[in-house]
Parts: structure tokens; C-alpha cells; sequence
């Protein structure tokens, strides 16, 4: 379990959550609406599991709980889902916090695609984070 907060005797935890959405102008709504309806199919996230891992909790119940998300990469996702009950809203402690996390995506995103090494998406993240942090000030 976390530790309690000296000052509160509280647990608390941040849950993010991966959200897709489609464009307003897009010229595939219909083709992606359906796309979308896949990918939060307990089917999609089966596959979404094999591709991108436990790096995010399904929001299909049934495969958030299921042995293939708890186990992946060898470790236990079990203490994540025993501690959503802890968690709460993250907080934003600069103004430009959507600009450094849509950074951090793109650059280990790439990562995880196999198109850059860490250390290289962590020196590129670093530069430009640091630029948005001191614009921000």
C-alpha cells in the first residue's frame, strides 16, 4: 500500500487515463467512430494489451482484471487496481503542464514505437520541457 501522508494520515495516488478522439472535421468520422468502437471492445483492448503492454488500465473491466494485464512484463498490476481507490484528480503546478506532457507523449512515444532510443527522446524531452518551463515563468 502507499504511505499515508504525515500531515493528513491520508493515501492518495494520480491516475491518468490514455483518451482517443476523433477530429471534428475529419473527413473519416464514420470509418474512426467505428475504429473507436473497436478499440474499446474487450476484443481491441485484448489486442491493445499485446501491443502496448500494462502501461495503461483498460477501461474494459474484464481485461484491466484479466491475468494477461496483471501480469504483463512479469511484474503485478494488482497493487495499480488496489490502489485506484486512493486516487485523485492530478494537480497542475505550472500553466504550460498540457505543453510538457503532449512533449513527453511525442518523445517517448517514440520510444515505444522503436524509433528513437530513451536516452535520445530524454535529451530532446529535456531541451524543449526546459524551453516551455522557462517561457512559463
Amino acid at each position: 500500500m502507499l504511505p499515508k501522508a504525515p500531515a493528513t494520515g491520508e493515501r492518495a495516488t494520480v491516475a491518468y487515463t490514455d483518451m482517443w478522439s476523433i477530429y471534428g472535421k475529419s473527413k473519416y468520422a464514420e470509418q474512426t467512430w467505428e475504429f473507436m468502437k473497436f478499440l474499446t471492445s474487450k476484443e481491441g483492448q485484448e489486442m491493445w494489451v499485446d501491443l502496448i503492454g500494462s502501461r495503461s488500465i483498460s477501461p474494459v473491466k474484464e481485461v484491466a482484471q484479466s491475468a494477461d494485464w496483471i501480469n504483463y512484463g512479469g511484474s503485478s498490476g494488482q497493487f495499480i487496481l488496489d490502489e485506484l481507490q486512493f486516487a485523485r484528480v492530478p494537480p497542475v503546478n505550472f500553466a504550460n503542464a498540457n505543453e510538457v506532457e503532449t512533449i513527453w507523449n511525442m518523445e517517448f512515444g517514440s520510444v515505444i514505437a522503436g524509433e528513437q532510443d530513451v536516452e535520445v527522446a530524454a535529451q530532446k524531452a529535456c531541451e524543449q520541457i526546459q524551453s516551455v518551463l522557462d517561457n512559463s515563468q
